[in-house]
């Protein structure tokens, strides 16, 4: 279940926004796991400057069968807060971040 770059931009991700002080989203650092039913978890988690930064995309695969679609969307969320607060998506001490329901 694992995401390429390229699987995310034929869903629409637009990588030319991606911040360029972080690591290009694809296989190494987005993380998936599958859930009872037709649920699963992505992550994207990066460190950068000694910290760990992360957010979460819980998918119900039986509304949207595409996981790039709803990781893509997750993917500019965190774009979005990267550039306002980063502390938004930094990882907790226990290992919780910010998790989307799409």
């Amino acid at each position: 279940m694992s995401l390429t770059l390229q699987a995310l931009e034929d869903a629409g991700f637009p990588t030319e926004n991606w911040p360029e002080d972080l690591p290009t989203p694809g296989e190494s650092n987005i993380y998936s796991k599958e859930l009872e039913g037709k649920k699963a978890l992505y992550r994207y988690q990066v460190n950068v400057e000694g910290a760990t930064y992360a957010m979460e995309v819980l998918l119900d695969l039986s509304t949207a069968p595409d996981p790039a679609e709803g990781v893509g969307f997750m993917l500019n969320q965190f774009a979005f807060l990267w550039r306002q607060d980063r502390s938004q998506v930094a990882v907790q001490p226990n290992g919780a971040c910010r998790r989307i329901n799409f």
